[in-house]
């Protein structure tokens, strides 16, 4: 009896001890601040203040430039040794810069919405274009849930290797590139390109989801 109490009582605190989040040692770099443990679905992730602090500042710098915030939100800790901050920290990071984006256009967000709901009311979506662009943000959302759904288990896998998500960001450079250089001849032959919400098409819309 005494043994399997012995056993019983042991499991129980083992198991109590998997609810409490656990702290490492101080980290060697940054004095007295410990690394969190945390578990999710794709393993142990540890992260001290001062990472998540240093990563946010690259969301907030590099969301607003022509490159991926993502990447280097997976660069970032490569470049200096640190653990992968998963794909789930990454998302919901990007959450303050979505908030800026909000602050800084509000005025635009907010005819947006206006739009969109006159399109509802009067069950004419693209009459004006802000309605328009409204739904085109809708349609052009739908790609990105299905294929981020269908997908999720490669996007907290395999797609987050460094030499994939390297290897991307130079498909993306040449891309843009090619991209820039064709805007550039077209406004040598004096071919007028297309500017404004007014221009943007259902084509689009999906295109960018």
């Amino acid at each position: 009896y005494e043994q399997h109490r012995g056993v019983a009582e042991g499991s129980l605190s083992d198991a109590g001890n998997t609810l409490q989040p656990r702290r490492a040692p101080a980290h060697p770099e940054w004095g007295e601040l410990a690394a969190v443990h945390t578990r999710a679905p794709w393993g142990e992730v540890a992260m001290s203040l001062v990472q998540a602090i240093v990563l946010g500042i690259v969301q907030g710098l590099t969301e607003f430039l022509p490159i991926s915030s993502t990447a280097h939100l997976l660069i970032v800790p490569w470049l200096f040794g640190w653990e992968d901050p998963g794909a789930a920290f990454s998302a919901v990071i990007q959450t303050g810069t979505l908030l800026a984006v909000f602050v800084a256009l509000r005025r635009d967000v907010a005819a947006l919405i206006q739009g969109f709901l006159q399109g509802l009311a009067t069950r004419r979506p693209f009459a004006t274009p802000h309605s328009r662009v409204a739904w085109l943000v809708v349609f052009g959302t739908v790609p990105i849930v299905l294929v981020g759904f269908t997908l999720r288990d490669l996007v907290r896998g395999e797609a987050r290797q460094i030499e994939l998500v390297t290897a991307m960001m130079v498909a993306l450079a040449a891309v843009m590139a090619v991209a820039e250089l064709v805007i550039r001849r077209r406004s040598q032959r004096g071919q007028p390109g297309r500017d404004g919400i007014e221009a943007v098409t259902f084509q689009d819309g999906l295109t960018m989801g």
